[in-house]
């Protein structure tokens, strides 16, 4: 037992002094007295922490623990400490893939714009040597229209065709980099990125054709085509407000919330039919949205229940050269 009194007489004489708390049990006050920690022979021991047990002054037991036998104890991570970090890292990967993610196809939607822009930029050119559109098909009426060149593709890039009236490989200014042949695309059949607004609003079901790919009826009777010909050509006046009529933009054909994509025709007509997920693809490409080419030259980024769905006059108006909605149309088709 150390008595409190020679601890406080010693107090002078240490030179590494510990502190001693000590608590009156009766009182409640907390003392603070510096003392050295003494060996039972009265030489001063080493010094380490000293812990105070007892009631009173006059039952106190000092302990010098030792620092070599109890090292500091080292806290570890609990368990919901690790979970928490877990999951806050696996929020910010999250975050981070969808921003990639976001950002990629950003840039395939803009990559796709441009390709439409220069798309933009040869129809110009052909409506300035012609002064009328290009025919959608005019491989029967070559000799009578041969600037358009069998298709509107190799009309507007008719110096990248050979003679035969074929392109000298496939331009990749016709490939949009959101778009890619299914896999389950059955073989015989082309797939097309791009479409030209041919035919207008009801396609090639209904008379006159309203589209710019030709003034003809494309038929021969109800159902049955003439090889896709569209003659005569129409004319650049034709077309009473390029600002807002669509002409070549992701080729798709859709009505009533169904979209067959892979065509080299853009439309809004009743012969839109599901193909092995073709709806589900079309909305996939860029995010909801049909990136389209307008006649005067820009280009832009509809909604497909706008271009397909909506029958608003304004939606209507931007499938037909002479700017009306013809919403007698849709309730012929109905």
């Amino acid at each position: 037992m150390i008595n409190p009194a020679l601890c406080i007489n010693h107090v002078a004489a240490d030179v590494s002094p510990r502190t001693l708390k000590i608590f009156s049990a009766d009182s409640r006050r907390r003392l603070r007295l510096v003392v050295p920690m003494l060996s039972p022979n009265g030489v001063r021991a080493h010094h380490g922490p000293i812990i105070v047990r007892g009631r009173g002054f006059g039952a106190v037991k000092a302990v010098q623990a030792d620092d070599a036998d109890h090292p500091p104890r080292r806290r570890a991570f609990t368990l919901i400490e690790l979970l928490v970090v877990c999951g806050v890292l696996g929020i910010l990967a999250s975050l981070i893939a969808a921003s990639l993610m976001s950002a990629k196809a950003k840039a395939r939607q803009a990559q796709c714009l441009a390709n439409l822009h220069q798309h933009g930029l040869a129809l110009n050119v052909f409506l300035g040597d012609h002064h009328e559109y290009p025919l959608a098909m005019s491989a029967n009426v070559r000799e009578q229209y041969p600037h358009h060149h069998k298709f509107w593709e190799g009309a507007l890039f008719s110096e990248q065709l050979d003679q035969r009236d074929a392109f000298r490989g496939w331009p990749k200014i016709f490939d949009c980099p959101a778009a890619s042949r299914p896999k389950e695309f059955p073989a015989p059949l082309g797939y097309a990125d791009y479409g030209y607004n041919a035919c207008g609003l009801g396609g090639l079901v209904l008379e006159p054709l309203l589209g710019i790919g030709g003034k003809g009826p494309g038929l021969s009777s109800p159902g049955k085509f003439i090889e896709a010909d569209y003659p005569p050509p129409v004319r650049e006046s034709d077309v009473v407000n390029p600002s807002e009529m669509l002409a070549i933009g992701d080729g798709f054909n859709g009505w009533k919330g169904v979209i067959k994509d892979g065509l080299s025709v853009l439309g809004r007509g009743p012969d839109a039919r599901e193909f092995v997920g073709s709806t589900r693809r079309s909305y996939r490409r860029h995010s909801g949205r049909g990136n389209v080419l307008f006649c005067d030259g820009h280009v832009g980024g509809l909604k497909l229940e706008f271009l397909f769905q909506d029958e608003t006059d304004q939606a209507l108006r931007i499938w037909n050269r002479d700017n009306q909605p013809h919403r007698e149309r849709l309730d012929s088709l109905k």
